[in-house]
C-alpha cells in the first residue's frame, strides 16, 4: 500500500488558510508603503515652485533629507514586493522536489525571500516614520 504523504488535515487547512491571511497582510502592507510614498513624493513635486528644479541648491537641507528618506522607502517597498513574488515562487515549488535535498534547499530559498520581505517592510516603515517625524521637527525649529 502506498502511504499518501500529505494528509490534509484539520490542523494543516487551519495552517494553510492562517498563511493565506498573513501573506494577503503582507501584500496590503507593501502596497500601502509604496502608496504613501509615491503620495508624498507627488504631493512635493506638484506643490513646489519651479525654481526647484532649476536650482537645486535652492531646496534645504531637511527638505533633502526629507525626500532622500521617502524615496528609500519606496525603493525598500518595492524590493519588499520582488521579495514577496520570489518567496510565493518558490513556497509553490516546494511539493514538486523530486528528493529530500531539493525539498530542503526550496525551503531555504523560500524562507531567505519571507525573511527578506519581512525586513524590507519594516525599513520602509522606519524610512517612512523617520521622515514625517524629521519634517515635523524642521517646520518648529
Amino acid at each position: 500500500m502506498t502511504e499518501i504523504k500529505n494528509k490534509e488535515t484539520p490542523s494543516n487547512d487551519l495552517h494553510e488558510q492562517n498563511r493565506e491571511t498573513l501573506f494577503a497582510n503582507e501584500a496590503f502592507l507593501i502596497g500601502m508603503l509604496q502608496v504613501v510614498s509615491l503620495a508624498v513624493l507627488g504631493f512635493f513635486f506638484s506643490q513646489n515652485e519651479e525654481s526647484y528644479y532649476a536650482d537645486p541648491s535652492t531646496i534645504q537641507v531637511g527638505i533633502k533629507i526629507f525626500l532622500t528618506l521617502i524615496t528609500s522607502s519606496l525603493i525598500f517597498s518595492i524590493l519588499a514586493a520582488l521579495f514577496k513574488h520570489q518567496y510565493k515562487q518558490w513556497d509553490v515549488k516546494i511539493p514538486c522536489a523530486k528528493n529530500e535535498k531539493d525539498t530542503c534547499v526550496r525551503k531555504c530559498k523560500a524562507n531567505f525571500y519571507l525573511s527578506g520581505m519581512r525586513c524590507f517592510m519594516i525599513i520602509s516603515a522606519c524610512l517612512i516614520i523617520t521622515a514625517f517625524f524629521l519634517i515635523i521637527i524642521r517646520l518648529w525649529t
